[in-house]
C-alpha cells in the first residue's frame, strides 16, 4: 500500500471499529432496559455516533499504544526474491575493504556490548525496486497477493467512493431545499402567523420564518430557523394547527435541523461504520417523540396533535423527504404509534441529561481510546513480493537466487530465507535478545518461544528456545534426532545467527555501530559484502555513511559498494545520506554522478541530482556532467524538477544561461516555460539573460507558453537595447495577436527610447489586427492622425 495512504486508512478503520463497538454497546444497553429516559437515550446514541472518530483522534493525539494492541494495516508475509551474485565476487576491490574481510566476526566477539535485541527488523519503508523492462527487475505480484497487500487501500477507496456519492446526494438535497424555500409563500399575517407568535412566546423563543408550500405533503423544520407547512394545513381546525406549529417550533428550539445536517454529513463521511443507520433511525424517533411531548404540554392535550398526525398519514405521498429537513411525518417515523401514545397521554413530561451522564459519555470515549484496539499505519514488508537482480562487480554470470520472507507482527517475528543451497526458518513469538557475539540467544520475553532451523548440504539443524526454571532451556536436533548442543551445534549457531541478522536487517543500526567501533568503516563495508539483499545492504551503507564522519577513501569505498546495489531506491537512499552527512570532494562527486547516471528510475535520479546541486554547482565541469545526467532522463517533469533545483540552490547568471540552454532539450512546452520563468525570477541582470532566454522562447510551440515565459522576463528587470530587440524577435514568432499585444503593452512601459527598438516595435504592430495594433501603438505613445 502507498505510504501516503497508510495513516488515513488506519484512522478510518480505527474509527469504524470504535464506532461499531460503541453503537453496539448502546443498542445492548437500550435492549436491556438500562437506558430508558428519552434524553439519556438520545445523548447515548449521539455519543456513540460521534465517539468512534473522536476516540480514534484521541488515540492519535495521545500517541500511546492502546491496551488491546494494534493491528497493522496491510499485514501479511513479505516475499523478497533477490538474484544476487556470490558475496565473494561482489567484494569491492579496495585495499581497505579487502584487508578487513575477516573483521566483522572477530570484532564482534571482542565487543563489550552485552546483548543485541532482535526488535528492529529493517522495514522502513518496505523494499521498493524500480522495474526495468530489459531484465528481471520487476514486481511479480499475483492478483491474490496484490489484493492482500492492498486491502486497506481498497477498503479506503470503496469507502471514499461511497462517501462521495452520499455527499453528492446531500448537495442535491440542499439545492432542492433552496428551491422549496424560493417557491414557498411567506406567511406574515392570519391565523397561522398569530398562532406561531403566541406559541413562540410560550416557548420563550423568537418566532421563526413561516411559509406555505404546495410541493410538500407534511410540515418541515429546516435550517435557518424556518418552518414549511403544506397548503392543506390552512384548513386545519385551530387546535390541530396550533399542535402542528408547536411540534415544529420545538424542533427549532432543540436545534434538530442543525443536528440533522450534522448527522447527514457524518453518515456520508462514515457510511462504512456498522449500525450508523440504526443510530440515525433511533435519533429521529427520539426527536419526534420529544417534540410530540412538547406540543402536548403546550396545548395541555395530546389529542389535537394525534389527529394532525393521522391527517399527515393520509396526505403523505411517496416523494423523497429532504435530507436537511426534519419532517413531522417522515417515512421513518412510526406515526400510528406516536398517535396512540398521544391519545394515551404518555408523553407529557420532559427529561434532561444529568451532569453525571454527560461525564460518563466523555469517559466512555476516553476509555475507548485507551482500551480498544487500533489499526496501526506502521509500514511493513507485508504482502510484498519483490524480485531484483544484483549486478556482479566482476561481471561474472554466476548467480544465486535468494528468496527472503519477513513477517513482523506485534513482537512476533518470522523469517524465511531460501537459496538453492539452503533453507532457513526463524520463528519468535516475542521479543528476543541475542548475545553480543551473535552466537546464541541471551533473553526471551515472557513465555515466548524461539525456533531456528536450517537445511544445507544435506544436513538439517534445528534449535528451540524457551524460558525454564533455570533460565533459557535449549533443545537441539540434527537430521531429526535430538542431540546435546555440542561444538558442532555451537559452530552452526555462530554462523547462522549472523547470517540471518544480516539478511533480515535485524538491529542493523546497532550492528553497524558495534562493527564500526570495533573495526571502523572497513569492517562495516566487509560485512556488507556478505549481504545478498539490496534492502539490507542499502540499510547498512545508509547507516554507515549517515551516522559517522568518514574519510575520503572510506566515502569512496562506500559509494563503490553502493554502485553494486541494483535497486534504484536503495542506491538513492545511500547517496542521499552521503550528500546530507558527508562533505564530498570532487572525485567523490564524480563517482556519485556516475552512480546517479546509472539509475534507471527518473524519479530516483532526479531526487539524487536535486540533493547534489549544492555541492555540484560551484564546479563548472561537474555542472556539465550533472546536466548531462539530468537531460538523459526520459521524464520532462523530472528534468524540470532537477534543473529548477539547480537554479534554486546556486545563484549566478552564468548558471542560468546554462540551464536555459539545457531546457531546449525538453519536449514539453509547459516544463520548458516553467524553467524559463524560474530563471527569470532568479536573475540579477535581465539584459544578460535576454538573448538566450528569448531564443529559448522562440523554440516553444505554444503561443500561450511563449507569452507567459516572455512576460516573466519583461517583469524580471530593465531591458536595454539588445535585450528588447531579442524579446521583439521572439514576439514576432507568436501567431496570436492577443498574446503579442499582451507582451508588447508590458514591454512598452520599460523599453529604451532607441530608434531601432521603436522601429522594430512598430513594424511588428503593423502586422496585427486593427484593434490589437491600436492598443499596442497607444501603449508606446504613438497616435495616428
Amino acid at each position: 500500500m502507498s505510504e501516503t495512504l497508510l495513516p488515513y486508512t488506519a484512522f478510518a478503520l480505527t474509527a469504524a471499529l470504535h464506532g461499531a463497538l460503541l453503537l453496539g454497546l448502546v443498542w445492548l444497553l437500550e435492549r436491556a432496559g438500562l437506558v430508558r429516559a428519552a434524553a439519556l437515550r438520545e445523548w447515548s446514541w449521539r455519543v456513540a455516533l460521534f465517539g468512534g472518530a473522536l476516540s480514534a483522534c484521541l488515540q492519535l493525539a495521545l500517541a500511546a499504544r492502546p491496551l488491546a494492541g494494534q493491528w497493522p494495516v496491510g499485514r501479511g508475509e513479505a516475499s523478497i526474491e533477490v538474484l544476487s551474485a556470490p558475496a565473494a565476487q561482489r567484494a569491492v576491490r579496495a585495499p581497505a575493504v579487502a584487508a578487513a574481510s575477516d573483521a566483522p566476526k572477530k570484532s564482534v566477539a571482542k565487543s563489550s556490548s552485552p546483548v543485541v535485541a532482535a526488535t528492529s527488523i529493517a522495514t522502513e519503508p518496505a523494499v521498493v525496486v524500480t522495474a526495468d523492462a530489459s531484465d528481471d527487475a520487476s514486481f511479480v505480484v499475483g492478483a491474490w497477493e496484490w489484493t492482500m497487500s492492498h486491502w486497506g487501500a481498497l477498503v479506503l477507496a470503496g469507502w471514499l467512493a461511497a462517501s462521495l456519492l452520499l455527499l453528492a446526494r446531500l448537495v442535491r438535497s440542499l439545492v432542492a431545499l433552496r428551491r422549496l424555500h424560493r417557491d414557498a409563500e411567506p406567511v406574515v399575517r392570519g391565523d397561522l402567523a398569530y398562532d406561531l407568535a403566541a406559541l413562540s412566546a410560550t416557548f420563550d423563543m423568537p418566532a421563526p420564518r413561516l411559509s406555505v408550500s404546495t410541493a410538500i405533503s407534511g410540515p418541515l423544520a429546516t435550517p435557518g430557523r424556518r418552518i414549511l407547512v403544506p397548503d392543506w394545513t390552512l384548513a386545519l381546525p385551530a387546535d390541530e394547527r396550533r399542535a402542528m406549529l408547536a411540534h415544529e417550533l420545538w424542533h427549532i428550539r432543540r436545534r434538530d435541523p442543525q443536528w440533522r445536517v450534522a448527522f447527514a454529513v457524518w453518515h456520508a463521511l462514515f457510511c462504512a461504520v456498522p449500525f450508523v443507520g440504526l443510530a440515525l433511525r433511533r435519533l429521529d424517533a427520539i426527536a419526534e417523540l420529544e417534540c410530540d411531548a412538547a406540543a402536548a404540554r403546550a396545548l395541555g392535550d395530546g389529542r389535537p396533535l394525534a389527529s394532525c398526525l393521522v391527517r399527515c398519514l393520509e396526505a403523505r405521498d411517496p416523494i423523497h423527504y429532504n435530507a436537511f429537513a426534519v419532517a413531522m411525518a417522515s417515512p421513518r417515523s412510526p406515526l400510528m404509534q406516536r398517535a396512540e401514545r398521544l391519545l394515551e397521554g404518555v408523553p407529557v413530561t420532559s427529561s434532561r441529561v444529568s451532569a453525571a451522564a454527560r461525564a460518563f459519555g466523555a469517559a466512555a470515549v476516553t476509555a475507548a481510546a485507551v482500551l480498544l484496539p487500533a489499526f496501526s499505519p506502521t509500514l511493513s514488508h507485508a504482502g510484498e513480493r519483490i524480485r531484483v537482480t544484483n549486478a556482479d562487480v566482476s561481471s561474472s554470470k554466476t548467480s544465486t537466487q535468494m528468496s527472503l520472507h519477513i513477517e513482523d507482527d506485534d513482537g512476533a517475528t518470522r523469517i524465511k530465507l531460501r537459496t538453492p543451497e539452503r533453507k532457513l526458518d526463524y520463528k519468535a513469538t516475542t521479543k528476543v535478545t541475542f548475545n553480543a557475539d551473535e552466537t546464541d540467544i541471551a533473553a526471551i520475553d515472557g513465555d515466548g518461544t524461539v525456533s531456528l532451523e536450517e537445511e544445507a548440504g544435506g544436513v538439517t539443524h534445528r534449535v528451540e528456545y524457551a524460558n525454564g526454571d533455570n533460565g533459557i532451556a535449549r533443545r537441539y536436533w540434527r537430521d531429526g534426532a535430538e542431540r546435546p548442543i555440542d561444538a558442532d551445534a555451537k559452530q552452526w549457531l555462530s554462523t547462522i545467527i549472523p547470517r540471518m541478522m544480516r539478511e533480515a536487517g535485524i538491529d542493523a543500526v546497532a550492528r553497524v555501530d558495534r562493527i564500526y567501533k570495533a573495526g571502523g568503516a572497513s569492517a562495516v563495508l566487509a560485512e556488507v559484502t556478505q549481504i545478498g539483499s539490496d534492502h539490507a545492504r542499502g540499510l547498512y551503507l545508509r547507516t554507515l555513511i549517515g551516522n559517522y564522519k568518514l574519510g575520503t577513501e572510506e566515502v569512496d569505498d562506500t559509494l563503490k559498494l553502493t554502485a553494486t546495489i541494483e535497486s534504484d531506491y536503495e542506491r538513492r537512499n545511500v547517496m542521499s545520506a552521503a550528500l546530507a552527512k558527508q562533505k564530498l570532494d570532487k572525485p567523490g562527486l564524480e563517482t556519485l554522478l556516475k552512480i546517479a547516471g546509472a539509475i534507471g528510475s527518473d524519479y530516483e535520479r532526479a531526487e539524487v541530482l536535486s540533493e547534489a546541486v549544492a555541492q555540484i554547482a560551484p564546479h563548472a565541469d561537474l555542472r556539465r556532467a550533472w546536466m548531462k545526467s539530468a537531460l538523459a532522463m526520459d521524464s520532462d517533469y523530472e528534468r524540470r524538477r532537477a534543473l529548477t533545483a539547480m537554479i534554486d540552490v546556486y545563484d549566478g547568471d552564468d548558471l542560468l544561461v546554462e540551464v536555459i540552454g539545457a531546457s531546449t532539450a525538453l519536449d514539453s512546452d509547459y516544463e520548458r516555460r516553467e524553467i524559463l520563468r524560474t530563471a527569470a525570477a532568479h536573475t540579477r541582470d535581465a539584459e544578460r539573460l535576454a538573448v538566450p532566454y528569448a531564443a529559448a522562447c522562440k523554440a516553444l510551440g505554444s503561443d500561450y507558453e511563449q507569452r507567459e515565459a516572455l512576460m516573466a522576463l519583461v517583469r524580471a528587470g530593465k531591458l536595454e537595447r539588445d535585450g528588447t530587440l531579442a524579446v521583439l524577435d521572439a514576439v514576432e514568432e507568436i501567431g496570436s495577436d492577443y498574446e503579442r499585444r499582451t507582451i508588447m503593452i508590458a514591454l512598452a512601459k520599460t523599453m529604451p527610447r532607441d530608434d531601432a527598438v521603436q522601429a522594430r516595435y512598430m513594424a511588428i504592430a503593423q502586422k496585427m489586427s486593427d484593434f490589437e495594433r491600436e492598443q499596442v501603438e497607444r501603449a508606446a505613445g504613438f497616435t495616428r492622425s
